[in-house]
This record gives structure tokens, sequence and C-alpha cells, in this order.
């Protein structure tokens, strides 16, 4: 569903302008069966170095968030030969979403057990089984964007193709698979808009740059189960370590600050970014970025909140926040009365 089918969803239901039915006209609930199975079943036909995986035996430590996926990446490990050491792997209601600094808690906690247990990698997995936040083998916690183009780096490396990254990922992912024969195609940011490229044009890979990976040959959505082990197949066929392709992958120096602004102010202060005369040498496709000498900024009006998101790549990160503060800056006086 894209954002103007939902903007129709959300003004008829608030409104009220919905017919009602009597309880005797109410259809029949049908139940799908075996969905569990049938997605374990193609989940594992989609893994293709299954002997690979077994000979390695590789070990990792996963976070499972008191989530579904406990009930199903466990029995996939196990069939696949890996051995996981489980946390939080007691699927609970009672659990409610964690704080930032309850997540960064957890991310320091594996990144101790890791080498303590000479495990591969420790992942996190969300409670929806979406997305993924990794651990390498060195206790590193990884940084979500070079974690994206270090796992797009493995992918192409095997096989490539066209990489789907948003408009706000670094810009090293098109060096990175241009010298392995792919190319990069850019989408706006919206989860809606990555799923529905997934589904019609059906790239080798989909990232979101923050956890979030959609492998559309197996089915356009984002899933961190599959990424889970993607990653352990494709780090047994690359014969290296998790710190060894991330040393290998260029860091990157990527800076993000949101900025508040009334919704009714939005439009005019994007209207304005847009007539700027560096808008008119950047190919837009979504919000307004400027581009400048090898360094990028992006600012992205919040489809949900009264605020803008600034993004900005530079050669290091001291340059990469000067450049998001002077953009913040800038924003606050277009706003301004």
């Amino acid at each position: 569903m894209d954002k103007a089918q939902e903007r129709k969803v959300e003004t008829i239901f608030f409104r009220e302008d919905l017919r009602r039915v009597s309880y005797d006209d109410v259809g029949r609930i049908f139940e799908t069966q075996r969905v569990g199975e049938q997605y374990s079943e193609a989940f594992l036909t989609e893994v293709a170095r299954r002997k690979e995986i077994a000979e390695a035996k590789p070990k990792i430590v996963v976070n499972y968030s008191h989530g579904t996926p406990a009930q199903f990446l466990p029995q996939l490990l196990n069939t696949l030969g890996v051995e996981a050491v489980a946390v939080n792997g007691v699927v609970s209601e009672n659990i409610g979403s964690r704080s930032f600094d309850e997540f960064q808690e957890e991310q320091r906690q594996l990144a101790v057990l890791v080498p303590a247990l000479g495990a591969s990698l420790g992942v996190i997995v969300d409670a929806g089984g979406e997305k993924i936040f990794v651990v390498d083998d060195r206790g590193r916690v990884i940084n979500d964007m070079h974690f994206l183009a270090a796992f797009v780096s493995l992918t192409v490396r095997q096989a490539p193709g066209v990489i789907a990254v948003p408009v706000y990922a670094p810009s090293s992912i098109e060096e990175i698979v241009a010298a392995h024969g792919g190319r990069v195609q850019r989408v706006r940011a919206s989860a809606e808009a990555q799923m529905s490229l997934a589904a019609r044009e059906h790239p080798l890979l989909v990232g979101d740059g923050f956890g979030g990976f959609i492998f559309p040959r197996f089915h356009p959505s984002f899933d961190g189960l599959f990424a889970t082990v993607r990653l352990i197949e494709l780090l047994v066929v690359a014969k290296q370590t998790l710190s060894e392709v991330m040393d290998e992958t260029p860091p990157v120096h990527l800076a993000r600050l949101q900025v508040v602004c009334p919704w009714e102010e939005k439009g005019r202060v994007m209207r304005m970014l847009a007539q700027d005369p560096q808008t008119e040498r950047t190919r837009q496709i979504d919000g307004v970025k400027h581009q400048n000498d090898g360094e990028w900024i992006l600012v992205l009006p919040d489809a949900d909140r009264p605020l803008f998101n600034v993004y900005a790549e530079a050669k290091d990160d001291d340059r990469a926040w000067t450049l998001v503060h002077e953009y913040a800056d800038k924003l606050e006086r277009m706003r301004a009365p």
C-alpha cells in the first residue's frame, strides 16, 4: 500500500465514513495452515551452500529480543549445522519495546559474550524478525551503514547484480558494486518504496542501512532471520571472518540529525531548498540532496512526524557533522517567519 492509499484509509477511518454491517453479514475467517512449515521449507531451499556451512560448523550468539524469531530461527540454524547460543530466547507478549539505552546495553553485553564464547559473530534480531544488528568476532559493535556496505561487498563478490539502497546510503556502495560489475539503484527512503521495488524489479538485494535487508528471490519483505543465515553463508564461502570483512570495507563517514519543523511549514521549507542552485545539479529521488566535491547533504521530510531528517556524508566524521549542523541552522532560518 503506497502513501496515497494509506492517507485515503486513514481519512475514511478517522471520519468514520464507512458503512456498518450487521453481525450476520460479517464474513468468515479462514486460517492459513502450515505457515511456519512453509516458510521454513522455502527458507532452507534458498540456502545454496548448506554443505559448506555444515562443514564450517560456525558458532554464533543470537539475541532474539523475546520475539517470534525464537520460534523459527533456532531450528533453522540447527538444521544447517550452526551452533547458536541464545539470549532472550523466550517468546513473551508481556515485554514491551526497549528504550534506546536498553538496546545499547544489550549490544555491549553481546560484544562481551561473542569473543568470550569464541563465536564467529553476534546478532540482535528485532522482536518482529525484520532487522539485525551485528557484533563481529572481535567484539566490536558494527555501525549499521558500515555493515550495509560490507554485506553488499560480500554479496556482489558471489553474484554481481543490481543492489538497491535508499537515497541516504553511503556513496562507497557505488564503488564497491561497480568494482564487481554490478549496478546500484537508489530508492526512496520509505519501507513501502523499498518493498515495492523488490517485488516489482527483483534486484539482487535491498538494504535500508538500519539493519533491514530484503532478498527478493526469497520474498519481497525485510527478513532478519534470512539475513542472519545469508551473512553466515557469505562468510563461509568467502573463507573470512566478519572482522576481516569489516576491516577491508571502506569506513563510512555519515552523520544524521533531526530538525523539528511544524507540519504547516514543511512544504514551504522544502520548496525553498528545491530552489537552491545546487538542487539543479542533483537528480532528485527523495527529499532534496545537494552534492559538492565528493560530499553530499540530504534533507528528507519525515512522513509521520513534524521534522526533517538531515544526512551528510564527507571525508571524515567531523566534516560530516559540520555539514549536518550547517544545514540544521539553515532549516531553522528558513522556517522562521
